[in-house]
């Protein structure tokens, strides 16, 4: 699995990262392995949990289905890119059914204008709170997230840096799935 966190301001949007890499029951550590994928003509980051395998399918034909900025961004997730992850990751045999429904094995997190969570089902909601953690070692972030935030006001990029480092070093020491180097994004909203 993996730790990915998520931090919503008024004008920024953070994404942060570990760099374990798992698939099947092997766990290793890449330094620069990536788990977001950008794309840098739309601006869109989409951030993936798993096996190594989706990230590999990012970095290796997964182009994300073109977007018109005049458009409704929730639109655009609900009927295009949403089924375009799911047309690919079935492809790819990496989906499996239950109930009669695809369930992908991981949670993606989509930030444009705000931060998007992609389910098992392939159904993606928007996200409310601010700070948002996903992958194994999520509760230990989210424990680290209430400790530290609790101290702290979170109205400078420093504090808020600092607060995703703090959530992601937790989980790299108290989840065995996440290691390695800690990566952070930072987009600004104004589009």
């Amino acid at each position: 699995m993996t730790i990915l966190v998520t931090y919503k301001t008024t004008n920024k949007i953070y994404m942060g990262c570990d760099t374990q890499v798992t698939g099947s029951t092997v766990s290793y550590c890449k330094d620069k392995w990536n788990k977001v994928m950008i794309n840098d003509d739309d601006y869109i980051w989409v951030g993936c949990t798993g096996y190594a395998k989706f990230g590999d399918f990012f970095e290796h034909g997964f182009k994300a289905p073109h977007f018109y900025k005049e458009d409704n961004f929730v639109d655009y997730l609900h009927n295009k890119l949403a089924p375009a992850i799911t047309k690919i990751l079935t492809k790819r045999k990496i989906t499996k059914e239950k109930e009669g429904n695809l369930e992908t094995e991981s949670i993606f997190l989509i930030v444009y204008d705000s931060v998007y969570s992609l389910y098992n089902d392939a159904a993606p909601i928007e996200e409310i709170e601010p700070f948002v953690a996903v992958g194994s070692g999520c509760r230990v972030a989210y424990g680290a997230y209430h400790a530290y935030a609790g101290e702290h006001i979170m109205d400078n990029d420093e504090n808020i840096k600092k607060m995703l480092h703090e959530c992601l070093d937790a989980s790299i020491r108290y989840d065995p799935y996440c290691s390695g180097t800690q990566i952070i994004h930072i987009m600004e909203c104004d589009k």
